[in-house]
């Protein structure tokens, strides 16, 4: 047996030479990235993907990783390649499912050599199943390919067919990790549709070193390919809990998610149940909500210096502090001594600027320690506060659903509930939970397209325009809002192109002038929009006053901004005077009619006359 054995490790011994000078030159990117965050990926034409990690320090290198016939691999530089001006499928997929994700640890393989990128999983939403949780650089294929994929510890039920490949298409081991593609970028073509990875199980994992505290070594297997592979170390869990998969999605072509009859199983309510219980339109709002929490939390978490980064620079600082007595007398650089080197931590020379002192490099390290300190201080407490907000939320969903699944009872007191009689029970009852959590997501019961229920809010069923509609003599179309409120949401409505207008000095309405694009609207009908800012404003009495006309591009809404104020950022100035005779022609100028199909639908309103 050992003999067998021994030859085997021999027919493999270039692979594992091979993979040796792979890890040689992939080991300065592995540290680099174990414990980091990815921040921002992006994509060059001649085959780079730029991965910027970050990490408590001042290291503001790159990962290199290149696809390039002639250099393909793995590397740690300073300079970042020219991305492309349109990002590819590839990196918009990247953006999507792992960029501010959390790496959990870095690994190659042998045969196929490979590079492999894992990140932490989502543990909040139910759907987490479908999402990639690895960055795979093959260098085994011809050319060399960026994978973005999914591990499933064994073979998914879609894959039941897959077999390896070789001299006999031999079925996949059903014990054997499996890759899902979700995306491929070679020089040659790029691949978006789902599908295996790897026509072959992996063989041979080699993992980098850990930052403390260390991961305990796994104990080896003896696989069914020949090699021993150990078992697959995977991180600490996250501080959310992953979410009880249940099933209970449904068929979203049904509008409230169920196909068929399902059974619910007597209980505690989890979070599956509950979402898999609402509405599609608000179970979709809350898994956006629930997405958006889990996202900040991670954020924060990603950002927090660690407590071992913190300890470093306080020994490093410590130690300088210590011997800067060495310092050489009239020099900017210290070379540091070997055995200072190893006792403090610090580099091998430092160097200060001209003008400063090596006391001004002293101070800059403690002030670096103290801001690392007050960071992590605040986004502690920051990480609290998301959490609560994350289990308010969650309990919220799940109390949702208590209400809904005691109410639905008594329609199928088996417990098997359907379309039909979820469709009747949305229709005639509301519970108080439900509702609470439609207002917490701003969405209505009733749902975008339907009409609204019995219990409607009755502002829900009488809706008006926040403007009175004008026409001037030449056939325009002027818009008066009603209030500050309502010139916000006339704002809105503006194409970018019309004509803006206000009184220069005192409070006013605004005015909206329509005109047709790539042309000046009449002079006629801007004097008729002047004189209905001016009628509407504290200057009607002297029926004349300076109006400021400016297009909708020019004119921007900030947030913080009260209702009917905004900037301007260029105008113009017109003097007008009138009469009463003009201004009661311009009042009485009837707005479009129903009937009349030269005009838009979104002209037909009354005239309101006067104004107040």
């Amino acid at each position: 047996m050992p003999d067998i054995q021994d030859d085997y490790l021999k027919k493999l011994a270039p692979q594992f030479a091979r993979l040796g000078i792979w890890q040689a030159r992939f080991a300065p990117a592995q540290h680099r990235l174990i414990g980091t965050s990815l921040q921002k990926i992006t994509a060059s034409d001649e085959g780079y993907v730029c991965l910027s990690v970050y990490k408590p320090g001042d290291d503001r290198s790159v990962i290199v990783m290149s696809i390039r016939r002639q250099d393909p691999g793995v590397l740690l530089s300073h300079n970042r390649p020219k991305p492309q001006v349109q990002p590819n499928s590839f990196i918009q997929v990247a953006r999507k499912h792992i960029v501010g994700r959390r790496i959990s640890f870095v690994h190659c393989s042998i045969e196929p050599t490979c590079f492999f990128i894992e990140f932490e999983p989502g543990r909040l939403t139910p759907d987490d199943e479908e999402r990639p949780d690895m960055l795979i650089l093959d260098l085994e294929s011809k050319p060399a390919r960026l994978i973005i994929a999914r591990k499933h510890p064994t073979p998914p039920d879609r894959y039941q067919n897959a077999t390896t490949s070789g001299t006999q298409q031999e079925p996949w081991p059903p014990n054997q990790t499996f890759y899902e593609s979700f995306c491929e970028w070679s020089l040659d073509a790029t691949k978006t549709k789902k599908r295996v990875a790897f026509d072959r199980p992996l063989v041979g994992y080699c993992w980098m070193p850990a930052i403390a505290p260390a991961r305990p070594i796994p104990t080896a297997t003896q696989p069914k390919w020949g090699i021993l592979t150990p078992t697959e170390p995977r991180s600490a869990a996250p501080t959310i809990e992953k979410v009880e998969e249940t099933g209970l999605e449904g068929d979203s072509r049904h509008e409230f998610g169920f196909a068929e009859k399902k059974a619910f199983e007597q209980g505690e309510m989890t979070l599956a149940k509950a979402l898999a219980l609402l509405p599609v339109h608000i179970r979709r709002a809350a898994k956006v909500r629930m997405q958006f929490l889990e996202r900040r939390l991670l954020r924060q978490r990603t950002d927090l210096p660690l407590e071992s980064e913190i300890l470093r620079l306080a020994r490093r600082a410590e130690g300088l502090r210590s011997h800067l007595y060495l310092w050489p007398e009239n020099s900017n650089t210290w070379y540091v001594p070997a055995d200072i080197i190893d006792a403090t931590g610090l580099p091998s020379f430092l160097q200060h600027g001209s003008g400063q002192r090596p006391s001004d490099l002293l101070e800059e390290e403690f002030r670096q320690v103290d801001r690392l300190k007050r960071r992590r201080s605040e986004l502690l407490q920051r990480m609290e506060d998301s959490r609560s907000a994350v289990d308010s939320f969650v309990n919220q969903v799940i109390k949702a659903g208590s209400s809904i699944w005691h109410e639905i009872a008594g329609l199928a007191p088996e417990g098997q509930f359907g379309l039909a009689e979820l469709g009747v029970y949305f229709s005639r009852i509301r519970p108080a939970a439900a509702e609470t959590l439609c207002r917490e997501l701003s969405v209505t019961w009733d749902g975008p397209g339907q009409k609204p229920g019995k219990d409607s809010h009755p502002s829900q069923k009488t809706l008006r325009l926040p403007y009175r509609v004008y026409r001037a003599t030449t056939g325009e179309f002027i818009h008066v809002a009603r209030s500050a409120a309502e010139s916000d949401l006339m704002l809105k409505l503006m194409p970018s192109h019309h004509i803006w207008l206000h009184v220069l000095s005192g409070e006013g309405s605004h005015v909206w002038l329509e005109k047709p694009k790539k042309a000046e609207p009449s002079s006629q009908a801007l004097r008729e929009a002047a004189m209905l800012a001016i009628h509407n404003s504290r200057l009607a009495r002297g029926r004349q006053g300076e109006v400021r006309v400016a297009t909708r591009t020019d004119v921007e809404k900030k947030k913080n901004l009260p209702p009917g104020k905004v900037l301007v950022r260029r105008c113009r100035t017109i003097l007008v005077k009138y009469d009463a005779v003009e201004i009661d022609a311009v009042l009485k100028g009837e707005p479009p009619r129903v009937n009349d199909t030269q005009d838009s639908p979104r002209r037909h309103s009354k005239s309101q006359g006067n104004n107040s």
